[in-house]
């Protein structure tokens, strides 16, 4: 049986939601296909994804570092010396490892699928190997002006394929190497499909967030919008899912606006059903190459209104049939009043959203997608 490494540079956990679940959702597709096994560059202090218990996990150090290490001037600013120390340190250890991790890389690795999760996993990977490189987020955070992100790609091997998650990012890095692009699916079995019933008795007025509470995800928006909304429709409320370095400051942000009784927060969820209790879902995003949530939403016949994170917004939500994609904030208000005052129209997105996921982000979708890759990766 053929073998397959996933490579991070430190393995998820399970609150971080879409990323990992994206793996794992992989791993049980194509298990009785592939040996599978994960690679973790550095310890993540130990894996809570019962899912995984019976995948083999390679650590090829036992150091568990800050992979946010580039926010240690925010933790001096704070007063987290602590955190500052331990950011510092870790990006020492991050660097200083490369070419030991290479050397490694070289030695377990051969003779497999290399799939890298990341240009931060990437980077761990010797030359020598020929390996598909998967990016999660949008080209130019990598290849653009993000520092960070130009630092990661400029130290990363290049692969034999990058696959991106959507077709606009996969145009503009053909121009640098090979790539294509697999739209995420979704497993839809246990949702139930919506009626036209169940979609006129939701809780009315209702909207709901579910993804990181951090910087690009923009949730602070999500306050300034609902309050707005409120003086518009008093009956209003917002349940957001989720957790991140941002929890406390939404949940000081809540009280100084006097939201308690409109925003709450709920904290991790699994229930990938939660969506068809709520009339509308919102997405604040800055930056991502797909939004694995917007299709969770769809598959429930929830409409989405999005900002627009970047060119792959466009092709998963159908502006206008399934969403809306708004360009301020000033915007996303209006169209969710727009939604929330027009029934019919909320509904008619709703069933659009929910034929267009059926269309074209199930699992057996994405499982076409990847097996072509895969065959033509190992002939």
């Amino acid at each position: 049986m053929k073998k397959i490494f996933l490579v991070f540079d430190q393995l998820p956990h399970k609150k971080d939601g879409g990323l990992i679940a994206t793996y794992v959702r992989f791993i049980q597709t194509f298990s009785d296909k592939y040996e599978i096994s994960i690679v973790s560059i550095f310890n993540n202090g130990g894996n809570d994804i019962e899912e995984l218990n019976s995948t083999p996990i390679i650590n090829f150090s036992e150091y568990n570092i800050d992979n946010r290490f580039f926010k240690a001037v925010s933790y001096l600013k704070k007063g987290r010396f602590k955190d500052c120390l331990h950011a510092i340190f870790s990006a020492i250890t991050f660097f200083l490892f490369i070419p030991v991790a290479r050397k490694k890389s070289v030695d377990l690795l051969s003779d497999a699928i290399i799939i890298a999760s990341s240009p931060a996993a990437a980077i761990f990977i010797s030359k020598q190997i020929r390996y598909i490189l998967e990016v999660h987020t949008k080209f130019e955070y990598f290849w653009g002006s993000n520092l960070i992100g130009r630092l990661q790609s400029a130290l990363i091997p290049k692969p034999a394929l990058a696959i991106f998650r959507n077709k606009a990012d996969a145009k503009k890095a053909a121009k640098k190497f090979p790539s294509g692009y697999i739209y995420n699916g979704f497993d839809n079995s246990t949702i139930p499909h919506q009626t036209e019933i169940q979609l006129r008795n939701r809780r009315p007025f209702s909207a709901l967030y579910v993804g990181g509470l951090v910087e690009h995800k923009n949730p602070m928006m999500l306050l300034e919008c609902a309050q707005l909304i409120k003086k518009e429709i008093p009956s209003f409320t917002l349940d957001i899912y989720g957790t991140g370095n941002l929890e406390r400051k939404l949940e000081k942000e809540i009280a100084e606006r006097g939201l308690q009784n409109t925003v709450k927060l709920r904290g991790f969820t699994e229930d990938k059903s939660v969506y068809s209790n709520y009339e509308l879902f919102w997405f604040t995003s800055k930056l991502d190459g797909f939004g694995l949530v917007l299709i969770e939403s769809m598959a429930n016949a929830t409409p989405v209104i999005t900002t627009d994170w970047g060119d792959g917004v466009f092709e998963v939500i159908k502006n206008g049939e399934t969403g809306f994609i708004v360009e301020s904030e000033k915007d996303f208000i209006n169209r969710s009043i727009e939604l929330f005052k027009d029934p019919e129209k909320r509904i008619l997105f709703g069933q659009n959203a929910q034929l267009d996921f059926e269309e074209r982000f199930t699992m057996k979708k994405n499982e076409e997608q990847w097996i072509r890759i895969l065959d033509s990766f190992t002939n």
